[in-house]
């Protein structure tokens, strides 16, 4: 789940029916989804990781392996005075050991989650929602890219990153994927990532 503003095309229904990971700052403006809350948070970036205790006790965080031993010893120092862990329920991975596909790097923390949930989850189907930025437009100079980046659904005035290579390393790894028998459909709308399949969340609601 990006943070993109495609996530108010998106059923509740849908969101409650699947496992799904909650990205960055997503969890902390859950009021905007009626309260949801992912399955699982995580984050690569430095910011995303201060709201971690504004989150849930026992919902799983995932981090960068390289991160957890500073919050561990927030942990272990907590525990020597008797107090209450500050930072519960995290697990981390490794940046560079993820059984990606070569040269594939991560850039965002979705391409992370995915990379968790194909790779070590083995999930069968991976959706994409929130992923709706747009694509970044060269400057003048060579390889500076230019100020088009991705709007957040919870701040529309949020200027956020350009997209760099995100969109074609998701594409990348969808075919990956796909070789392993997985599959990722992008489920974000609007969106301009068409290099992974796209689709309808409402062709896989689950309807008892």
């Amino acid at each position: 789940m990006g943070n993109g503003p495609s996530l108010d095309n998106v059923s509740l229904d849908f969101l409650k029916s699947r496992p799904s990971f909650g990205l960055n700052y997503m969890p902390i403006y859950n009021d905007l989804l009626d309260g949801f809350l992912p399955t699982y948070w995580l984050a690569l970036d430095q910011h995303p990781t201060e709201v971690i205790q504004s989150l849930p006790r026992d919902l799983p965080k995932f981090i960068p392996e390289r991160k957890v031993k500073t919050f561990e010893q927030a942990n272990d120092q907590a525990r020597r005075k008797d107090e209450e862990e500050p930072y519960p329920s995290l697990v981390g991975f490794k940046m560079r050991d993820m059984k990606q596909p070569a040269a594939m790097g991560y850039g965002s923390s979705l391409i992370a989650a995915a990379h968790v949930a194909g790779a070590h989850m083995e999930a069968k189907r991976i959706f994409l929602v929130g992923f709706n930025c747009e694509k970044a437009m060269r400057g003048k100079k060579p390889y500076v890219m230019g100020k088009v980046g991705c709007p957040h659904f919870y701040d529309p005035d949020h200027e956020g990153k350009p997209m760099k290579g995100w969109c074609n390393q998701m594409g990348i790894y969808a075919k990956w994927l796909e070789k392993r028998g997985q599959e990722m459909i992008n489920l974000s709308h609007p969106t301009t990532c068409t290099s992974v399949p796209q689709g309808f969340f409402w062709d896989y609601l689950e309807v008892e």
